[in-house]
């Protein structure tokens, strides 16, 4: 998600909740820095919340990983944006199962559970925990994840095609406006635009575990901003056809699960 939710309704649903301003503002503050604390910001920090694409791309090896660069991903991606939500396989595997030279076998099952799904069992009990501690800044943190867990559904905090690959890129349903999204190795000169609704992403890359199919990268941004309505076929999904998402109305539930 945008600043739009995870500051300025994060704020009125603290408020709403029965927190006070300044409350609120901790809250909301907390929220948001999630997605501002990166490695630019705080050069020789120990702990960031957000990596730069750029940041992830020095971290990657071609097609393989180092086990420390490994758990880095884990404890910031898992952790603030993707939590894990599919324990019970409420998304099953609807995808094609070779790639390469990869082969979907029982071990790929089991990581299904790494997707990221709404409001799901362990992300409310990260909530529930930051609240009974009553520390505002940990409250605010876990804001941040329960929102995301909604903006990011249907993917994972680790780098995987079969998790996060996008097959056809997205469509808007709404016929009358032009899209048209544009895939992009350098975010350096690359500005999304709503107005013009271009929306740039990593390109694919001919290898199963990559940078470009960490979380939401194969869609960009576009999973995050609040008034779009669009679809999209995710690998794992890809013999059932396209989903769409309808970010208004799943934003709005979030906003409300908030609240309470």
């Amino acid at each position: 998600m945008k600043i739009d939710f995870h500051y300025y309704a994060t704020n009125l649903a603290a408020r709403l909740a029965g927190f006070s301003n300044e409350e609120a503002y901790i809250i909301a503050y907390s929220s948001q820095f999630v997605d501002d604390l990166t490695e630019k910001l705080v050069p020789d920090s120990p702990i960031i919340t957000n990596y730069t694409t750029l940041h992830v791309t020095h971290m990657s090896v071609m097609e393989d990983w180092s086990e420390n660069n490994w758990q880095k991903l884990r404890e910031v991606y898992q952790v603030f944006h993707f939590v894990p939500g599919n324990e019970i396989y409420e998304i099953t595997y609807q995808g094609a199962k070779q790639y390469l030279t990869w082969k979907f076998q029982e071990e790929n099952e089991e990581q299904l559970k790494e997707l990221t799904l709404p409001s799901s069992p362990l992300v409310k009990e990260i909530v529930t925990s930051a609240v009974t501690s009553r520390n505002l800044y940990r409250i605010g943190l876990a804001a941040h994840a329960y929102a995301d867990s909604f903006a990011h559904q249907g993917f994972a905090g680790v780098p995987w095609l079969f998790l996060n690959e996008v097959v056809n890129g997205v469509n808007l349903p709404d016929g009358s406006r032009s899209f048209k999204f544009l895939s992009r190795a350098d975010f350096s000169n690359a500005n999304d635009s709503l107005e013009q609704l271009k929306f740039y992403a990593n390109p694919r890359m001919p290898m199963m575990k990559n940078q470009v199919y960490l979380g939401h990268n194969r869609l960009g941004n576009i999973v995050d901003y609040s008034c779009l309505k669009f679809s999209y076929t995710p690998y794992w999904h890809s013999e059932a056809g396209a989903i769409i998402r309808e970010n208004p109305k799943e934003f709005t539930q979030c906003f409300f699960g908030l609240v309470e």
